[in-house]
């Protein structure tokens, strides 16, 4: 995985990035990212380039702290344990964060900043798959699954993401994801404080 690369260039047996590496394959398999709607920046409230919400350590607007974002419509701007990538994964253990989050301030206590680690990725193809273990920072580990077991395996925790959905919903406060204190508050107010600076910098 190579992040904050764009590709520039597809040749029969490599592609080009945009700052002019080649990377070489036996197989290229083009996918299509995701975009958030327009909602957010058209309400004024503060956004990357793909129309993510900035947010804190608590999943707050950093322009609007009344609202909370999750999953793909957030783009935190403190650290988060492991990569925040879009995915289902994310999805649950911020939306479980949030629900944390709006009983604490209910009752006056303070969260631990938002952090999480991952547990592996996979990929179904075809009849088959490939799989390998990601703990804790999303970078694979150990060994890597192929064939029918590695669809088994991504099937399972496809099932069972889906299942703590509904037990979460059945049970709030059910869901508990690892990696809860990789992130302190000192490193996130940091991260937050950069990120206000540089944008009374562009404003100024």
């Amino acid at each position: 995985m190579i992040d904050h690369a764009t590709v520039a260039e597809v040749r029969p047996t490599e592609v080009v990035t945009d700052r002019g590496q080649t990377i070489a394959f036996d197989i290229c398999v083009w996918s299509g990212g995701l975009r958030s709607p327009p909602v957010a920046s058209l309400a004024g409230v503060a956004t990357d380039p793909r129309g993510r919400i900035w947010v804190d350590a608590n999943l707050r607007s950093i322009s609007h702290p009344h609202l909370i974002a999750v999953g793909d419509a957030a783009h935190p701007v403190a650290p988060t344990g492991a990569p925040y990538r879009l995915s289902a994964f994310v999805a649950i253990a911020t939306g479980a964060f949030a629900a944390d989050a709006i009983t604490a301030r209910g009752a006056r206590r303070q969260l631990d900043p938002f952090s999480f680690s991952t547990f592996g990725q996979g990929i179904a193809i075809g009849r088959g798959g490939v799989g390998f273990a990601s703990y804790p920072d999303d970078r694979q580990r150990w060994f890597i699954l192929t064939g029918t077991t590695a669809r088994m395996v991504r099937n399972f925790f496809v099932w069972f993401i889906t299942y703590t959905l509904k037990l979460e919903r059945r049970m709030p406060g059910f869901l508990f994801w690892p990696g809860r204190r990789r992130v302190t508050w000192q490193q996130a107010n940091e991260a937050i404080q950069r990120v206000r600076t540089a944008q009374k910098a562009q404003t100024a």
